[in-house]
């Protein structure tokens, strides 16, 4: 008979209701009641069923292994009293370097990322002292060039987070997997790479990784092949890479989710020749291996981060408006001109432009053809444009707004059944209000229009 004073070497095992399979705490991996009790001793399993259940698993920093009395649900913790909820984060082990010895990590990142060092390192040492807090904006680091060793230069964080805390995964993967396998979302650092080459997908790219970037929501929802599906806090730091500084990672006007540090450093600052570049490179991963790397760790865990605001918007940098700009299509543009003009004051050029609370695209292309948009006409009737409409009417500040009383979410304007758009600065209820006067404003236009033809 199996007791809790008899499991011994057993004690890391633990049940996880509902999924039949069986968690080792070390490694947190899960096991079949095959393997566990062929491993342990018959009829084990049974036992870790009625006195070792894990009812929820999560992944929260700053937690203990075992949190008691509470359930991870996606509105964050809800209590329970005899439930058990499994911690899947595992602190890094103790660090002992020398935070005074990091020349060559930091010449490295002088080279690199100039003024923008002093906030990148804010940041990473921000990851590594305080992973339970969300910081409210990813980075990306970026270099014309490649080779110049931007990766490398992010090897230490590994060190400072813990190794089992950094996932890396491609733009192109963390796309494609983003709500159906994404396991790499419960990690203090969350490296997405290669960023570039996405074409009209960048859109989509970026639908699919707000929420990684920045908080709400408080929660995620993990989805992991073999564990199943569970909740975390948002607390995962996002760094981008790329090489591709104006077709890589698409960013809207209004984006306050990402700060974007470029090098245009190029290969020659690891030396003049191929050869002078490999012992560089060679010479800092040397350096690594003797206790660069510990002491980078050590030098990022005590760096003071008392003055950095993890909630605050981040600076904006000149990279960050070249990618903006370079984001702004024709139709961007064309867009924006129209509704500039439809903001317009007709008494007073001087005065400010204040664009609509709300607008349907038929009165964008009535506005265009009486400002000589006649293009962006055409392009709006484009049954091929329909996908990419959302995202440049998002550009500019708008977002669809739902009529409450149709099952369509649309809103009747004479004979046609129509798309709202309202400002996404209003409240909800604001927009349905801008959505209900503009309708009653097109109304009462149709009927004064009919009146002049009578007349």
């Amino acid at each position: 008979m199996t007791n809790q004073n008899d499991i011994g070497e057993f004690a890391d095992y633990y049940s996880y209701l509902g999924t039949e399979k069986y968690l080792y705490l070390p490694t947190r991996t899960a096991f079949p009641a095959s393997k566990v009790n062929n491993r342990t001793r018959k009829g084990f399993t049974k036992w870790l069923d009625k006195n070792r259940a894990i009812h929820s698993v999560t992944w929260a920093p700053g937690l203990p292994t075992i949190i008691e009395n509470k359930i991870a649900v996606k509105t964050g913790w809800q209590d329970k009293r005899g439930a058990h909820t499994l911690n899947n984060y595992i602190p890094p082990t103790p660090i002992d370097g020398d935070p005074a010895d990091i020349t060559p990590w930091l010449d490295l990142g002088a080279k690199l990322w100039g003024d923008d060092l002093d906030h990148i390192l804010n940041w990473l040492a921000m990851r590594a002292q305080h992973p339970e807090i969300k910081i409210n904006h990813s980075l990306l680091l970026g270099s014309s060039a490649q080779g110049t060793g931007k990766s490398m230069w992010l090897q230490p964080l590994r060190r400072a987070v813990g190794e089992w805390n950094f996932s890396e995964v491609s733009a192109r993967r963390a796309k494609e997997k983003a709500t159906s396998e994404n396991p790499w979302l419960g990690s203090t650092i969350l490296l997405i790479s290669e960023v570039h080459d996405l074409g009209e997908q960048r859109f989509a790219f970026y639908d699919a990784t707000k929420d990684w970037a920045a908080g709400p929501p408080d929660t995620l929802l993990v989805r992991d092949l073999y564990a199943g599906a569970y909740h975390i806090q948002n607390t995962v730091g996002v760094i981008y890479t790329s090489n591709h500084k104006l077709d890589g990672l698409y960013l809207p006007r209004d984006d306050r989710r990402h700060f974007v540090a470029w090098s245009d450093a190029e290969v020659e600052h690891a030396g003049e020749t191929d050869e002078a570049r490999t012992e560089f490179f060679h010479g800092l991963q040397r350096w690594y291996d003797a206790g660069g790397l510990e002491n980078v760790a050590a030098y990022l865990a005590t760096r003071d981060v008392e003055s950095f605001d993890a909630k605050a918007p981040p600076p904006k940098t000149d990279a960050w408006r070249d990618i903006i700009e370079a984001g702004e299509t024709t139709e961007d543009n064309e867009i924006a001109e129209v509704l500039d003009y439809m903001g317009r004051d007709l008494f007073d050029d001087e005065a400010d432009i204040v664009r609509p609370d709300a607008f349907t695209l038929n009165i964008v292309k009535r506005e265009a053809a009486r400002c000589g948009q006649i293009d962006l006409i055409d392009w709006i009737s484009d049954p091929a444009n329909n996908r990419k409409l959302p995202h440049r009417i998002e550009k500019a500040g708008y977002t669809q707004v739902r009529n409450p009383d149709a099952a369509s979410g649309r809103w009747r304007i004479g004979d046609d059944r129509l798309a709202i758009y309202a400002r996404r600065g209003l409240s909800l209820q604001r927009r349905v209000e801008a959505a209900r006067d503009l309708v009653r404003a097109e109304v009462a236009r149709a009927r004064r229009a009919s009146l002049r033809i009578v007349a």
